[in-house]
């Protein structure tokens, strides 16, 4: 299934700007997939926060968070992406999602 990146303008209800002016993550985004950066520069955060690689590691950690950050249903993100939710693939993704609102693995 295809992972689509963050929003723009998501950076603004998931982190605050620190001290220099350096965008930080919320806690639960760290935590949730790999936020190293090389050099925390201005942009630094911000730039790795709207990746492909940070999509995907997003969506493979936590998927609800994932959809949160997006502000979609699993149903919603189905459509976007093309998917028919009476498909294989599409009872899939809503399976996991609910697994995970349960706290399942």
């Amino acid at each position: 299934m295809k992972v689509l990146k963050i929003i723009d303008g998501r950076h603004q209800k998931w982190g605050v700007f620190g001290k220099y002016k350096i965008w930080l993550p919320d806690l639960k985004l760290i935590y949730a997939a790999d936020f190293k950066v090389r050099r925390p520069s201005h942009h630094g955060y911000l730039k790795h926060f709207y990746t492909q690689k940070y999509a995907n590691l997003l969506f493979e950690a936590d998927l609800k968070l994932y959809l949160e950050v997006q502000d979609m249903n699993p149903f919603e993100y189905l459509e976007k992406c093309g998917v028919d939710r009476h498909s294989q693939i599409g009872k899939e993704f809503i399976s996991t999602y609910v697994s995970k609102l349960i706290g399942g693995p």
